[in-house]
């Protein structure tokens, strides 16, 4: 039960509570990165490869997350 509350719960919760402080356009920049960011914590902590194919999709989401920001 600990396990689930603490690693999956609670994250959610947050996670939902931050993004109802933020207009709609930066929730859904902010969701779309989060693919990237698992990937990214992947590699740092549990040392999983990332592919050529990643990197690369990695930074079309980034330079997407960047133009859709501008104005």
């Amino acid at each position: 039960i600990y396990l689930g509350a603490f690693t999956a719960l609670l994250p959610y919760v947050l996670y939902s509570k931050g993004l109802k402080t933020i207009e709609a356009s930066r929730a859904s920049i902010i969701s779309t990165l989060e693919p990237l960011f698992a990937t990214l914590l992947g590699f740092l902590i549990l040392g999983q490869m990332i592919s050529m194919k990643g990197i690369v999709g990695g930074i079309i989401i980034v330079l997407a997350a960047v133009l859709s920001m501008r104005k």
